[in-house]
């Protein structure tokens, strides 16, 4: 009998066991990161949410905690964000202990309202207040508060079906409606699409001025790809959300990045996004777990030839470092052998090349930059089709680089997991891989060169 391939990534966080998706609540207490996350505790596909609980030092080596919500008479527990409540505006903290708050959903299946709760035990327990913080206006897709702080005051970002609304808050208990971001045009918002998971907030440019993110993560129909996560450059002010003209942009240009959001009170931007796609994801081969997380990613802006644009990289840790610097002085290579399940690929080029990493079973994935100069990501020949909706739609994509010239890309496989980043991170993929055996092998087409790193 054929041994079970063991997918399960080494840096990328999965549950336990049974299924996972968006990542809820990033939040930072003290030098702990919390990553609370959609999960379904039953079986591996999705089912009645609860918020899973892990916690870190580092954000690569996690410590599982018990289910933080569970379901209840109320629905289930949608996704959301949590914040910590320092001054304890909202009255909730005693003792002298601070407030964590837990805004989330609550989704009856016909129905979503916001609730919250809070913990005043640093995540470890929670208290629900079972009431709604803001009403329901009548909208079926109403849902994913993303707090956090502005000023002197308090922010929410939602999700309201082909829109983003804005509240203001002055004790995180109270709401007011302050603006709204959206419709889109229909090339980018295709009909039917399902916004999700938004997330604002600022970033210091080289020029030191001030500029705000906003990210809306779409659900869309899977011959368009299944998810789109975008994001925006603009203004936040008098309560609402102004994009530069013309400006919109991938968050991540592979298949399998959604839901990404940013950790509150870390010391930089840091985000993590689910990766996978909930076109297939249920699906795929992967045992009695399913999902994982993208690795952390450091959030930055970055001048290009075409403006400024939002970079991301993956978080180094300290202990790191020196590995980094390893890699840095390895000489580079056109094929050869591939290190195990989990390595870092740094691959500097000049005009059209590509990477092609192999097995004896035949299957191969590829990814570089094209005769077009845009980078590209190809996973055609990597697995037999798992299951229908697995399908030639969601098989290769291509990015436009915002740069001229040599290239270079970082990548990481680990297990199923890979990502890659382009241009000083200005492009990412983040892609799920099922070969029936491990890449074993690796060759290169052009002017090119690789360094490999075992991790």
């Amino acid at each position: 009998m054929e041994e079970k391939r063991d997918f399960r990534p080494k840096l990328h966080f999965t549950a336990p066991k049974n299924w996972l998706n968006d990542p809820n609540g990033l939040v930072r207490t003290g030098d702990t990161y919390h990553l609370f996350y959609q999960h379904n505790v039953k079986e591996p596909r999705w089912g009645p949410m609860h918020w899973g609980h892990a916690v870190s030092r580092d954000l690569y080596h996690w410590e599982h905690r018990d289910v933080a919500l569970y379901p209840d008479k109320l629905g289930m527990i949608f996704s959301g964000s949590a914040v910590l409540d320092e001054e304890n505006v909202s009255g909730l903290g005693c003792g002298g202990r601070t407030p964590l708050l837990a805004f989330f959903t609550y989704d009856d299946g016909k129905t979503e309202f916001q609730s919250m709760a809070f913990s005043l035990d640093e995540g470890q327990t929670f208290h629900k207040t079972g009431t709604p913080l803001i009403e329901n206006p009548g909208i079926r897709d109403f849902r994913d508060p993303k707090v956090t702080r502005v000023g002197d005051g308090w922010v929410m970002a939602l999700a309201v079906w082909n829109q983003c609304w804005f509240y203001a808050s002055k004790n995180l208990l109270d709401w007011e409606k302050t603006g709204e971001f959206g419709p889109l045009p229909e090339e980018i918002a295709p009909a039917g699409a399902v916004w999700e998971c938004p997330d604002l907030y600022p970033l210091t440019g080289p020029d030191g001025e001030t500029h705000w993110v906003l990210v809306i993560n779409l659900q869309i129909p899977p011959e368009k790809g299944g998810v789109r996560p975008l994001y925006w450059l603009g203004q936040f002010e008098n309560g609402t959300f102004t994009a530069q003209e013309d400006f919109c942009e991938p968050l991540d240009c592979g298949f399998d990045c959604y839901a990404a959001t940013t950790y509150f009170n870390a010391p930089q931007r840091t985000m993590i996004a689910w990766g996978d796609n909930m076109v297939y994801a249920g699906e795929a081969p992967t045992g009695e777990w399913r999902c994982h997380m993208t690795m952390p990613r450091v959030l930055s802006l970055k001048d290009t030839p075409k403006g400024l644009r939002l970079a991301s990289l993956p978080l180094v840790p300290e202990e790191a470092r020196r590995k980094a610097e390893e890699l840095e002085k390895k000489s580079g290579e056109k094929s050869g052998a591939l290190p195990g399940k989990t390595f870092v690929l740094r691959v500097t080029g000049t005009g059209e090349g590509s990477v092609t990493l192999k097995n004896g079973r035949g299957n191969a994935f590829s990814f570089g930059v094209n005769a077009d100069d845009a980078f590209f990501i190809d996973r055609r020949n990597t697995c037999a089709p798992f299951c229908e909706s697995y399908s030639e739609h969601l098989m290769e994509h291509t990015a436009p680089r915002f740069f001229e010239g040599s290239w270079q890309l970082d990548a990481v496989l680990d297990g199923c997991a890979f990502e890659m980043f382009g241009d000083g991170g200005t492009r990412a993929f983040s892609v799920s891989l099922f070969p029936e055996n491990p890449f074993d092998a690796f060759e290169t087409a052009g002017n090119l060169s690789v360094q490999i790193l075992p991790l």
